[in-house]
């Protein structure tokens, strides 16, 4: 039986690579696509008599997508662990893609008064619940269908599109925004690059049609030992690793939206960078993100997942104060400089394969779908405004890196007590 399911997953076609990942790519194009229109859509979409007041409704949308991942991890985990993770991942693509379109078609505020912001956080309510089950959805097929010594390698293709997608939405906004000008951009140019994620949209509906099922989850259903009620189970007997990952991850999820998502809105605010060395300093940075993920995912397999997770961790306890002070110096080399350090360490935290390998194939979907959004929803949202907080109050970038700092404490800690398992 061992061999020969070796010997099919060996054989298993690249195109499942891509399709388990590819909705990862869709959900940070949409991701990096709302941080750019922000200043648009709460114009567009919400009552503009306060400039300040509608920005702030814009981003209360953008947080409600956050609130809504656990309830997607628990749906779509569920789905996973009963019905096939196949069938996950063929809804949660739908979910993101309509969602993402509609946005670029939805009338404003002008039209259909506040229809329209009602509107546009149902759009974002859809899309919260979906992504709640995608990341880890495509994680646990990408580690299942890997031969057993490939597991690190295959789930970087997953991590590696994260930097695809958030690269792939700038570009287009920013070619966008050059071509029209400022005028036609902000009046309806803006809806472009939303319409044409349906491209990629209907490029994932197609791969994820055409994917085969986790062969882990053949055998399970095969044998007639599919978990009837995954939730229950996977809280009943899973409960310490599960608190286990969420400690675990938090640094993971801090550190990104940390460097990449608040840092370049800050330099440009505190630091008179201007916006366009802030946008060259993150593309960069994620540009050696993405070059080096499928690296530390092949070093992964060859080190131990939970051995070389552990090293890294600890390695962005150490730097990310530096890195912090660096950045706060203010210049672009330096920025740049503090951007690409943390992206190559960011490289090579691999958390999709560690965290799979902690849990049994029958509840694996949903174990993680909490371990993983629940801090995702508490510290994806709350790291920009805790970091913004901080450095107002005290005028430096050391007090942000202290808070990201006690954060990598806390994840090394956790990861100190993982435990994989031989056989995902």
């Amino acid at each position: 039986m061992e061999e020969s399911r070796r010997q099919a997953l060996d054989a298993r076609p690249r195109r499942g690579l891509v399709a388990g990942a590819v909705g990862n790519l869709l959900e940070w194009y949409d991701f990096a696509l709302f941080g750019l229109t922000a200043p648009i859509l709460s114009r567009q979409f919400f009552p503009h008599e306060d400039s300040t007041a509608s920005l702030l409704q814009a981003f209360a949308a953008f947080a409600v997508g956050y609130l809504m991942r656990p309830l997607g991890g628990l749906a779509f985990g569920w789905i996973g662990d009963r019905i096939g993770r196949k069938r996950a991942l063929e809804l949660s693509v739908w979910l993101m893609s309509v969602p993402t379109v509609l946005m670029g078609l939805l009338p404003g505020y002008r039209e259909i008064g506040l229809a329209a912001p009602i509107a546009l956080v149902l759009l974002r309510v859809v899309q919260g619940f979906s992504v709640g089950g995608e990341w880890v959805g495509s994680m646990v097929f990408l580690v299942e269908g890997a031969a057993p010594k490939k597991r690190g390698g295959a789930s970087s293709w997953g991590l590696l599109t994260i930097s695809v997608g958030l690269l792939l939405g700038s570009a287009v906004a920013l070619v966008m925004s050059a071509a029209l000008g400022a005028d036609r951009y902000h009046a309806w140019g803006w809806r472009v690059p939303y319409i044409s994620g349906a491209v990629l949209a209907v490029f994932a509906i197609w791969a994820r049609g055409r994917m085969v099922e986790s062969p882990l989850f053949e055998e399970l259903a095969a044998s007639a030992a599919l978990e009837e009620k995954p939730v229950r189970s996977a809280l009943n007997e899973a409960w310490r690793p599960i608190l286990r990952m969420m400690a675990a991850v938090a640094i993971s999820t801090v550190s990104f939206t940390a460097f990449f998502v608040w840092v370049p809105t800050h330099v440009v605010v505190t630091r008179n960078l201007s916006q366009h060395d802030a946008m060259m300093s993150n593309t960069v940075g994620l540009m050696v993100l993405a070059a080096l993920t499928p690296v530390g995912g092949v070093l992964s397999d060859r080190v131990g997942y939970a051995r070389l997770y552990r090293v890294i961790v600890f390695a962005l306890g150490l730097a990310v104060v530096p890195l912090m002070a660096l950045i706060g110096l203010g210049d672009l080399a330096r920025v740049l400089l503090g951007q690409v350090g943390f992206g190559v360490l960011l490289a090579f935290l691999q958390p999709s394969v560690v965290f799979a390998s902690m849990f049994p194939t029958r509840v694996r979907a949903t174990a993680m779908g909490i371990g993983y959004n629940v801090p995702q929803a508490i510290l994806g949202g709350l790291t920009p405004l805790t970091c913004t907080w901080l450095a107002h109050r005290t005028s430096s970038e050391f007090t942000p890196g202290l808070f990201i700092f006690a954060v990598a404490v806390l994840s090394f800690v956790a990861a100190l007590g993982i435990k994989t398992r031989r056989e995902p």
